[in-house]
């Protein structure tokens, strides 16, 4: 069976859009992955406790700033160079380049708020205000 040559032409173009496709589907993949860290938050009686998954990143790759609105923003640009002797057969990391913005619970002192950077988890403290109880006589009017 013969097939006219523009079947061929249409089978070549079928092809390449589900190569172009795929292309796109890897990099909006690639995309997700740089933007987004993993993390967790815990909470207990001192307040909460946002664990961040950040391996290879340093103290000075983080700007942790309070938002006007009483956000709190994690940003970080962080490009990992490859070295031109590795041949990678899977790289599935190369920055970590994100941004992430949390609406802090109405509890947090944000004055305390510290954060450090250990073993590829940025941890970030968020202490619950210290509301003193005053006891104290209500006159009746």
């Amino acid at each position: 069976m013969m097939f006219p040559v523009n079947a061929y032409n249409w089978l070549d173009s079928a092809y390449d859009a589900m190569v172009e496709n795929e292309k796109r589907i890897q990099h909006r993949a690639q995309q997700r992955r740089n933007s987004v860290a993993p993390i967790n938050v815990i909470a207990n009686h001192q307040g909460y406790e946002m664990k961040m998954a950040v391996p290879g990143f340093s103290k000075d790759d983080f700007d942790i700033t309070l938002t006007e609105e009483g956000n709190l923003r994690i940003k970080s640009v962080k490009n990992f160079k490859a070295h031109e002797k590795e041949h990678y057969l899977r790289r599935e990391f190369g920055s970590g380049n994100f941004e992430q913005t949390y609406a802090l619970p109405e509890d947090v002192d944000t004055e305390k708020i510290t954060a450090r950077v250990a073993d590829g988890i940025l941890s970030v403290s968020l202490p619950r205000a210290q509301h003193q109880q005053v006891n104290r006589v209500i006159d009746v009017a």
